[in-house]
């Protein structure tokens, strides 16, 4: 045995040796298992966070790329894009030396992914752009979801095969070491029993490292099984049989059709339908090895539940062996993903077509001022096609002048120190014309195709030209085209101004023009109208092109002359405007004769009284009323001592216009005789006004005032009421006796504003006068002005039973055409006529007899009254009555008395006779 021992101890040695061996490679197999499974485990944690990733990505770069996101909102979707790609390339850089050809494809797709979502993201990028890059981001999201999908497939049926070599190795180890211990048993057993002890220790943890490895792949198995169970798509598995395997809960969110209910069911038995194309169902060609995916495909959970649209997968499943043993479907709801897509595509529609039918001009511009795009309406605006506009310099558009005036403003937008620009310039057509545009300039950073400027314009031409001529018309006269008084008086301030000019070498010359009146009322406005613009082109002939002549209005006209050295240079210009006055007008085939009053005022050389424009025009306005007063057709240099007599007639005026709140106003009567017999006929109502400090003031002191400043419509409806009102108080005295007939004389001003019809109607209500006794008399120029609101006028007062009357007559421009036209009751023989007839009773002359022979035949002839007024000696008052004329007026019958003394002269309580005077006293009763 002792000799033996050596042999068991080699023989233990080699069996320890065998088990130890065999102990060794369990051991290693055992730290390969775990290796193995290590690996597994990272690289499916590694392709979860690579779909995570992909699908983070995917979501802030969609946020991004919206452009109606609050601010905050935006810039926290662009720092989660920021940090996802960064952690997408810290992965691809821990795994860069475990990249295999089975995990390139995986690389490729995510960078593509990132590339494309770096696109969509991109606010400067067009929007054509970024919306070409969203299918081609989602499709590789796609990719590498299918890729990570196919390589934990892989790692599974990876770590299923090691199981179960693992397993085989374990059963061989196992029957190795029990064979070894057998032959040990047999060789070596007593000296090997605890060497077999040891080994089977050893067996023993290796077999629990065994079951530790085994329990890793269960749990990597597990964790496979419990991210398709949390993951957000729908998942379902079948098998070769077409029986559900698998249903995730995505898949019983979306179905609303629970685990246990799906499981063992065919697919074509769910009632979800999904639109997988014209190919139909895709899970018979899984089973044959086909890989099917569709996107954006419509479906819904059931038919009654809303449409909604899906990314869908439908890819083989193969067991450990290779063999497939059924299909994997996924499918993810992309609803939101597509209306985002469709609303994108409408808003960049709705733009286009805004862009493209906008009536107002639209341009669009980058930071170096290229136009970029234009709109139609722009390319009109301009006369460019929008093809011509792209690429051109957008200053080249506008004229030089303009150009300058915006280059500050625009350079202040494009650093930021503005939000917008908004100017009217003018842009020059390529045939050279301008137009006038309201251009309003903004920056905006999301127009893309590198435009930052969008500039919208309109046309304000016709705008423009409006204020010329409206610029014009503050500053010209409409009729004549003269400068008005506002840029006379701005002249005036300026020559009076003008450093280095003396004061007293400005004069202003102011001219009236005579009996301007006349002709409104016999030839009409259209006629004075046109007489306003000859005076205007007589004026400008008659001075210097340095001089400024304007209309003041009515027939008001100035010249403002300039570098006047002594009165004479502008005597001289006085002189040659009567001299054009003077010359007749040619007026409707008609010769009439104009003068014109002329008043001079120089600037004072005293700076101590150095008067204003104001005062100059007044200092003129008072020499042309000097001159006037003193005849027609003369002029007059303004002396200080006018002033007085100005202020005599502003006086005057502000105490008329509180004459008849001070009951200041009376009326005085003149008869109205039966040439024939004397008898009293009537009264004319003359009106007085007794002023406090002046007296008793006849018509002629006031009543031409009055008509200027239009006072005389309330004091001739006081003549109207008071006058009535007397002649009812004679009425009821004299009873039973011939009524007299009351006449009132009627101002142009009154008839003008229609109120006299209802100042009549009023008069005639109030007192109870009879209309047929009311006389009312209205100069000859009323009726030559053919008007139809006029007749209108005359008609209604007709209406009232009143009797009308042409005062005056026959001083006018008179035409049976009016006479006829009128309803005309009386003609009143002016006094100059009257007065010729005393003439061709002392001298023999027959003209003036002639003139009221033919008035009074006209009266008979068109069945009117003839009256003279003016009568004062008898030798008229025959003559009167050898032509006919019955009725008449005048100093030789009487003066107009106050009422009282009216009333003792009809003597009341007979019938009125006046007892004439003999010839010889006439002169005294005049």
């Amino acid at each position: 045995m002792v000799a033996r021992l050596p042999a068991l101890t080699r023989r233990s040695f080699a069996v320890v040796a065998a088990v130890a061996l065999l102990v060794l490679a369990g051991q290693a197999a055992a730290q390969w298992a775990h290796a193995r499974q290590a690996a597994s485990n990272r690289g499916v944690d590694e392709l979860a966070r690579h779909r995570l990733l992909s699908g983070r990505l995917v979501r802030a770069s969609l946020v991004a790329s919206r452009d109606d996101l609050p601010p905050a909102v935006a810039e926290a979707a662009r720092r989660e894009l920021v940090a996802t790609e960064l952690a997408l390339d810290s992965l691809h850089h821990a795994r860069r030396d475990a990249i295999d050809s089975h995990e390139a494809p995986l690389v490729a797709a995510c960078e593509r992914l990132r590339q494309a979502a770096a696109i969509v993201a991109a606010p400067a990028l067009p929007v054509a752009e970024r919306a070409a890059a969203l299918p081609v981001m989602l499709d590789a999201e796609r990719e590498v979801v299918h890729l990570v999908t196919a390589e934990q497939r892989t790692l599974a049926d990876h770590a299923d095969a090691r199981m179960a070599t693992l397993r085989r190795l374990e059963i061989a180890f196992t029957v190795l070491v029990l064979a070894t211990l057998v032959v040990g048993g047999f060789v070596v057993v007593r000296p090997a029993t605890r060497a077999s002890e040891r080994l089977m220790g050893a067996l023993l943890a290796s077999r629990v490292r065994l079951q530790a490895a085994h329990a890793d792949v269960m749990r990597e198995r597990e964790f496979a099984t419990s991210l398709v169970h949390s993951a957000s798509d729908a998942m379902f598995a079948f098998d070769g049989a077409l029986r559900i395997t698998a249903w995730n809960p995505a898949m019983e969110r979306w179905t609303g059709l629970a685990r246990d209910a799906a499981l063992g069911r065919r697919p074509e038995d769910i009632e979800a339908e999904l639109d997988w194309g014209a190919a139909g169902r895709p899970y018979a060609r899984a089973l044959a090895g086909e890989t099917v995916q569709v996107h954006e495909r419509p479906g819904r959970a059931s038919a009654a539940s809303p449409i909604h649209y899906f990314d869908a997968s439908c890819v083989p499943l193969c067991g450990a062996d290779g063999r497939i043993t059924g299909g994997l479907v996924s499918v993810r709801d992309v609803t939101a993903r597509v209306l985002a897509a469709e609303q994108v595509r409408r808003s960049e529609a709705r733009f286009h077509a805004l862009f493209d039918q906008a009536p107002l001009g639209i341009v669009l511009l980058d930071d170096a001022g290229t136009v970029v795009d234009a709109n139609p309406a722009f390319g009109r605006l301009v006369g460019r096609s929008p093809a011509e506009l792209r690429g051109s310099a957008g200053g080249d558009l506008v004229s030089d002048e303009d150009r300058a005036a915006v280059r500050e403003p625009l350079r202040e937008l494009r650093e930021g120190r503005r939000a917008s620009v908004t100017v009217e310039q003018r842009f020059v057509r390529p045939d050279g014309e301008s137009v006038w545009a309201s251009l309003t300039v903004r920056r905006v950073d999301v127009l893309g195709a590198g435009a930052t400027l969008m500039g919208m314009a309109q046309d304000v031409t016709s705008r423009r030209e409006l204020e010329a001529r409206l610029s014009h018309q503050a500053f010209h006269d409409p009729l004549t085209g003269l400068a008005n008084r506002s840029r006379l008086r701005e002249r005036l301030d300026a020559a009076l101004a003008a450093p280095g000019r003396r004061a007293d070498g400005v004069a202003l010359v102011y001219v009236d023009l005579d009996d301007f009146k006349k002709v409104n009322d016999s030839l009409g406005h259209a006629a004075g109208d046109q007489l306003l613009r000859v005076v205007a082109e007589r004026l400008l002939s008659a001075t210097r092109g340095s001089d400024t002549v304007a209309r003041l209005g009515g027939d008001e006209f100035a010249i403002l002359l300039d570098n006047v050295r002594v009165d004479q240079d502008v005597l001289v210009v006085a002189e040659r405007v009567g001299k054009a006055m003077r010359a007749p007008f040619q007026l409707e085939g008609k010769e009439v004769f104009v003068g014109a009053s002329v008043g001079i005022a120089r600037g004072s050389a005293d700076a101590e009284h150095a008067a204003g424009a104001d005062e100059l025009l007044r200092n003129a306005d008072v020499a042309m009323y000097v001159a006037k007063r003193g005849g027609k057709g003369r002029h007059a240099i303004y002396a200080r001592e006018m002033n007085a007599d100005a202020l005599d007639r502003l006086e005057l005026e502000a105490d008329m216009r509180h004459a008849l709140d001070r009951d200041e106003l009376l009326l005085h009567y003149q008869p109205i005789v039966d040439l024939t017999d004397g008898r009293v006929l009537g009264v004319e109502a003359l009106v007085r006004w007794h002023h406090p400090r002046r007296g008793l003031l006849l018509p002629g002191a006031f009543v031409p005032l009055a008509e200027e400043t239009g006072l005389i419509t309330p004091i001739g409806r006081w003549v109207l009421a008071e006058a009535c009102r007397q002649g009812v108080a004679w009425m009821q005295r004299r009873a039973g006796t011939a009524p007299l007939t009351l006449s009132v004389n009627v101002s142009p001003r009154q008839l003008q504003h229609g109120a006299i019809v209802e100042d009549v109607a009023s008069a005639l209500r109030t007192t109870g006068f009879p209309p047929a006794l009311l006389l009312l008399e209205l100069t000859e120029g009323i009726f030559m002005h053919s008007d139809d609101s006029t007749l209108e006028v005359l008609q209604a007062l007709k209406a009232l039973g009143v009797r009308l009357g042409i005062d005056d007559f026959g001083t006018g421009y008179a035409s049976l055409r009016y006479l006829q036209r009128f309803p005309v009751d009386v003609l009143k023989i002016d006094k100059t006529f009257v007065d010729g007839l005393a003439l061709a009773e002392e001298q023999g002359d027959s003209g003036e007899v002639a003139l009221a022979r033919a008035i009074v035949a006209l009266g008979d002839t068109l069945s009117l009254r003839t009256m003279a007024e003016g009568v004062e000696a008898t030798p008229q008052w025959e003559q009167l009555r050898r032509l006919g004329c019955t009725i008449g007026q005048g100093h030789l019958f009487g003066r107009a008395l106050p009422p009282d003394e009216v009333a003792a002269f009809l003597e009341l309580d007979a019938e009125p006779r006046l007892r004439l005077l003999p010839a010889s006293a006439v002169g005294n009763a005049a």
